[in-house]
């Protein structure tokens, strides 16, 4: 991208005095540049999921959704118990563990106006604009995604789990977190949970802990970092996305599908002699078929 430096007269150098036919290229390159960037690196929720590009046109709305149940004394299936049944009597047929589920696909959209007048300024204003704009429509847009994804995680967990008392008081975020460990690993069939996700102030909480803070404990210095990677087995995740008090933790790549139907496109549309206005959208599906593997955790 050409920018101008702020040097004497450079600094008024414009785009243009005539009709808005269409946004210079380097004004584009600087948006789709800014936009991708931010996208991607805003995405907490979606490199969980399989990703898969689909067809929305082609691909059925209905999917197999397996379910399961544990017991202490005969473990988990996906079915009910053997029947006791009389001479000559036949057990009953099941539907496999399975439930029909439908899909929902979503399409979040942004756009901004850069006006003739603006593209008449100096470059460098124009350009810090431009960076402002596409990186707050960017973050609006990953944030939409995020809030949809995590609601949508949690309300199909098929695992549950109950914190008796709130981390920044009475409870203790090591034995919850073990606790309910153990309870997914119990639901899903004796696999571990490889991630949990949770709100930022839930996370200080458990930072603060001192069993992250003695080095008794753990090695790395928690205080001096400002962060905890990969404790207690799982890859930990923040998100205000993510209700406070509440969490998910699961089996990433597994539990569910990440449908791209559109993936972030952009378009320009010319205003005449007023202005144009830069317009992005990104439209996608999500699919819980293993839902035991994830858990839905509250009360932290």
């Amino acid at each position: 991208m050409n920018d101008e430096i702020y040097k004497g007269e450079a600094a008024f150098t414009t785009y243009g005095t005539g009709a808005l036919s269409a946004l210079p290229v380097e004004v584009k390159k600087s948006i789709d540049m800014n936009v991708k960037f931010y996208l991607d690196k805003l995405e907490t929720a979606r490199p969980l999921y399989n990703s898969i590009k689909v067809d929305s046109a082609d691909t059925s709305h209905i999917y197999h959704k397996y379910t399961q149940t544990y017991a202490e004394a005969t473990g988990w299936t996906e079915r009910s118990a053997p029947e006791s049944l009389a001479e000559g009597a036949r057990p009953s047929p099941e539907a496999g563990g399975m439930q029909d589920a439908t899909v929902t696909f979503t399409k979040y959209g942004s756009a901004f106006r850069i006006t003739q007048e603006l593209l008449q300024s100096s470059k460098p204003l124009v350009n810090n604009y431009v960076m402002r704009q596409s990186q707050q429509m960017a973050m609006r847009i990953a944030n939409f995604v995020n809030t949809t994804l995590w609601t949508n995680m949690y309300a199909n967990a098929g695992a549950a789990y109950s914190a008796s008392a709130t981390w920044a008081q009475a409870g203790d975020p090591v034995a919850d977190v073990f606790d309910a460990k153990n309870t997914f690993k119990k639901s899903s069939g004796g696999i571990d949970a490889d991630f949990i996700a949770l709100h930022p102030d839930n996370y200080a909480d458990l930072a603060k802990d001192e069993r992250f803070l003695n080095s008794l404990f753990v090695t790395e210095k928690s205080v001096e970092s400002g962060t905890i990677s990969d404790k207690l087995g799982m890859k930990w995740v923040t998100d205000t996305a993510i209700t406070k008090g509440n969490f998910v933790m699961g089996k990433s790549k597994q539990f569910g599908d990440y449908l791209e139907v559109l993936p972030y496109q952009e378009k320009v549309t010319d205003e005449g002699i007023a202005a144009s206005v830069y317009e992005a959208t990104l439209k996608f599906g999500d699919r819980y078929p293993l839902s035991y593997l994830l858990l839905a955790g509250s009360g932290i």
